[in-house]
């Protein structure tokens, strides 16, 4: 149509694509040039516009398009092969529809095509034998229905490749399909949306289905990606998606592998996130993922195959309405679940394996489930299927109802790491259990069951208290390496087993009753690279021994009870060390320690202290073994002790602030017997012990001290007493005063040991008083020494004797003058100034008796036969012999006199 202007002489390019007939197809029209136009032959200057038109006009003829003045995307060429070209034109684009035997199509620079307005699909894409489409130039392909469908026949492969937007408005992004007979097919985006679904991928071909999307991928209506493959392995790998039933749906029909990679957010709406099948011909699946939302769960993963499972989530995966995450094999081998964090409306983490392998569950951040009346994680499988749950620093796993981690028949090794933590019940059900928390936080455990089967409880590197009576079904509970666990309540387990295997100290303690069902009560060990051992508990029952405990590690055993420990068929209580290490045993009030077996407290070769407190009682036989070990009884009831064996080394028994009778027979091994303050001791029969400590009473009918052994102390001795020669007498425990209310025989070289450290009696300086014994008159108060007896006089303290002080170390009913030849004092340690001397002499002190008093004088010469210093010289060895026929002086007083009472 030819335009009518104000200026009729001026020529017009036509608008229809032609050119003038003034114009030459092959003139160059530069733009700065300048013609006439015009019947009057000026010179006008073209303007703009003119120039663009015959610029327009001239291309026009250049490329040879004629039939179009507005480029838009088509496709061209024949025999399958095809270029597309031409920008994006909503208004004019319509459905390019290419077909091939095969088919090849590609795009070229600045492709683009819209169908929004003329309806339809954007590509329709039909190949028979093979189909490629490579887009490489980021097109951007909108459909009014779908934006590209890609169907390939007969034999062949599927090859679609897009890298810029694909957008069907009112049914698929993509929708591609190999039919039966293809082979492998091959899907390669980036962002691609479908009203219905994003992504619809089918291979119904032998070979494999891979697809792979960089961009976002959206189902408005339907699914974000669903894949669907027959032939071998099916692959997918896709960032962002996000459908309103699942996000990423795949079905593997085939025989291969079905794996999934998403490392973008995953929203399936209503339904899932990602959604994985396997039929019976497939093999495994895997799961990689980012962060995943599903309504009725967030990943599911059901392989009726013959592989594995495996789901890996690094991001937080939720189930608005259900599961987190659900993994369930039918025939294959091991489920592998490892996740971040996951929440679910029923469980968190749910794993069904009914196959031949194993279970695995490995998290690291919160676990949540049981808002809907469900579990935190629940593992199921046969009886023969292990189920590992491990929690790493960072994972909590908790429920609002429902139990925090459930395992069914199935076997379970469950460990609560260091920087994890569990809140709610543990139920393990049957099958061999083993829950474990090593350093983990169990403070908010409600219950450790460990169901039937043979299960265990174990404490690593932790502190922290546990209810015992939440224990259930565990055969043995473990407090191992570097932990320090408290039981309150009641603990029923086959055996309390602590091992320390590491570096440092070992500690249970338990304020409620821990029963051993099959075994010790409490079986405790601590390696050679450990340091203490530190057991304190109230009951305790074992059906071997009630504790056993050996400590082979550098530091000390300790164990403290309060209540009642027994061994039904063994020991109440075991102790090992090595050589020269120590064991500390307690028994305070309100305890009570039996053996089965008739043996109650045994110790091996280590060193030893075992008190049994006031209102503690022991049943059977003590047997401390090798080592220093000392015994005590500090006002606890020892009356059904049947041995106080101290066995081999240095050993001492000491009595405290009680009142019993001890048959002299049951103690052996001891070297030392001590009556402490407050006890009065009355032993039946022969003592065996070397030496005495009686700083209380001790009612004996006979002691005797032998050479080496020593009686010392404050205290009265109701018993006749012989030192024999090398036995030593030792009044006090530093100055004090001994009564022997008996007969008392020193005999030729024993030794009466003396200390002076004041001027006042059983205070200030030793006294030894032989007197009647008050309760009964067959025990006559009669002193006997013999010649060649030594009195070893030193001083105590800073102290020393000055002129005119007195002491009278010995008192007894009545001494001979002569008596004093036959002793020997030894004055070496009690050293007087310069003209002093030492003079001894026998004093009355009243009521029929005398002292042995020894006085500090000046400037005397010892009167012959008053005073006799010998400190082993030849002139006292004669003198000795001279006097063998007068070796006896014994007075005896009448046992009807009154006792000498002190003042």
């Amino acid at each position: 149509m030819r335009r009518t202007t104000a200026n009729p002489t001026r020529s017009r390019i036509s608008t229809n694509g032609t050119v003038p007939s003034n114009i030459s197809s092959s003139t160059s029209v530069p733009w700065d040039s300048r013609r006439r136009i015009g019947e009057n032959g000026a010179r006008k200057q073209l303007s703009l516009r003119s120039h663009l038109a015959l610029g327009t006009a001239l291309a026009t003829v250049a490329f040879g398009y004629t039939s179009r003045t507005v480029y838009a995307g088509s496709c061209v060429g024949g025999a399958g092969v095809y270029a597309c070209s031409g920008a994006l034109n909503a208004g004019s684009d319509t459905t390019q529809t290419l077909t091939g035997t095969p088919l090849t199509v590609t795009t070229g620079a600045g492709f683009g095509i819209s169908t929004a307005s003329s309806g339809g699909n954007a590509l329709e894409l039909t190949g028979t034998g093979g189909l490629s489409f490579t887009d490489t130039n980021t097109a951007t392909i909108t459909g009014a229905d779908s934006g590209i469908v890609a169907t390939n026949n007969s034999s062949g492969n599927m090859s679609l490749t897009t890298t810029g937007t694909v957008t069907g408005n009112a049914s698929y992004g993509v929708q591609v399909t190999n039919n039966a007979s293809t082979v492998n097919t091959t899907i390669s985006t980036a962002a691609v949306s479908g009203d219905t679904t994003g992504i619809i991928g089918r291979n119904y071909g032998s070979g494999f289905l891979n697809v792979t999307s960089t961009g976002a991928v959206t189902g408005t209506t339907g699914y974000g990606m669903y894949i669907l493959g027959s032939g071998t392995n099916v692959t997918v790998s896709a960032a962002a998606v996000t459908g309103l039933f699942d996000g990423i749906k795949v079905d593997n029909g085939g025989s291969g592998d079905l794996d999934i990679t998403a490392t973008g957010q995953v929203t399936g709406t209503q339904v899932a996130g990602i959604r994985a099948d396997n039929t019976a011909s497939g093999d495994d699946i895997t799961i990689s993922s980012a962060a995943v939302t599903g309504n009725t769960v967030g990943i599911i993963a059901t392989n009726s195959g013959s592989g594995a499972t495996e789901i890996t989530a690094t991001g937080t995966v939720t189930s608005g309405g259900g599961i987190g995450i659900n993994a369930t094999m039918a025939t294959g081998t091991d489920i592998t679940v490892t996740a971040a964090s996951v929440s679910g409306y029923t469980d968190g983490i749910n794993v069904s394996n009914n196959g031949s392998g194993n279970n695995s569950v490995t998290v690291s951040g919160v676990v949540t489930g049981g808002t809907g009346g469900g579990d935190g994680i629940n593992t199921s499988g046969g009886s023969g299927t292990l189920s590992t749950i491990t929690l790493n620093s960072g994972a909590a796993v908790s429920v609002s109802s429902g139990t925090a981690i459930v395992n069914d028949e199935g076997a379970s090794n469950t460990t609560v790491n260091s920087g994890a933590s569990v809140t709610g019940k543990i139920i393990l059900g049957a099958g061999n259990d083993n829950l474990t928390f090593d350093g983990g936080n169990f403070s908010g455990v409600s219950e450790f069951d460990g169901g039937g089967g043979t299960d265990s409880l174990t404490f690593r590197n932790g502190t922290g208290t546990v209810d015992g009576s939440t224990v259930l079904g565990m055969d043995s509970v473990v407090v191992g390496t570097g932990s320090d666990v408290t039981f309150t309540d009641y603990l029923a387990t086959g055996q309390l087993t602590a091992t320390n295997s590491g570096s440092g100290a070992l500690k249970v303690t338990s304020t409620g009753t821990i029963s051993g069902t099959f075994e010790d009560g409490i079986n405790a060990v601590n390696d050679a690279t450990g340091t203490d051992l530190t057991i304190s508990v109230t009951t305790v029952t074992g059906s071997l021994d009630g504790i056993d405990a050996t400590n082979n590690g550098t530091g000390t055993l300790s164990i403290t009870a309060s209540d009642a420990v027994s061994g039904t068929n063994g020991t109440g209580i075991k102790t090992a060390t090595g050589a020269g290490k120590q064991t500390n045993i307690t028994i305070n009030s309100g305890a009570s320690v039996t053996g089965g077996t008739g043996t109650a407290i045994t110790n091996d070769a280590g060193n030893s202290t075992t008190v049994i407190n006031s209102g503690a009682s022991v049943t059977g036989a003590i047997s401390l073994g090798a080592g220093t070990d000392d015994l005590t009884f500090d006002g606890s009831n020892f009356s059904a002790v049947t041995s106080f064996d101290g066995g081999a080394g240095t050993d001492s028994l000491t009595f405290r602030n009680v009142t019993s009778t001890v048959v002299g027979a049951t103690i052996t091994g001891m070297e030392k017997l001590a009556v402490d303050s407050g006890a009065d001791i009355t032993v039946t029969g022969a003592l065996t012990p070397t030496n005495f400590d009686i700083n209380g009473t001790l009612t004996t009918s006979a002691m005797t001290i032998v050479s080496g052994g020593t009686l010392s102390g404050s205290g009265t001795v109701e018993s006749n007493v012989t030192v024999n020669s090398g036995g030593k007498l030792g009044p006090g425990n530093s100055p004090g005063l001994m009564q022997i209310l008996g007969d008392a025989t020193l005999m030729g070289a024993s030794t009466l040991a003396l200390e002076l450290g004041g001027l006042i009696f059983g205070s200030g300086y030793d006294r030894l008083d032989v007197a009647d014994d008050p309760g009964t008159g067959a025990i006559e108060g009669t002193l006997t020494i013999q010649a060649g007896t030594i009195f070893d006089i030193d001083y105590f303290g800073a102290f020393t004797a000055n002129v005119g002080d007195s002491f009278d170390v010995l008192v007894a009913d009545n001494f001979a003058s002569d008596l004093l030849s036959l002793m020997i004092f030894d004055f070496t340690d009690a050293g007087l100034g310069v003209g002093l001397s030492w003079k001894s002499s026998f004093e009355d002190v009243g009521g029929g008796r005398e002292s042995l008093r020894l006085t500090v004088v000046a400037d005397q010469v010892p009167e012959p036969g008053t005073f006799l210093v010998l400190l082993g010289g030849l002139s006292a060895i004669r003198l000795l012999r001279k006097k063998q026929s007068k070796r006896l002086v014994t007075f005896c007083r009448h046992s009807n006199d009154h006792p000498y009472k002190f003042r």
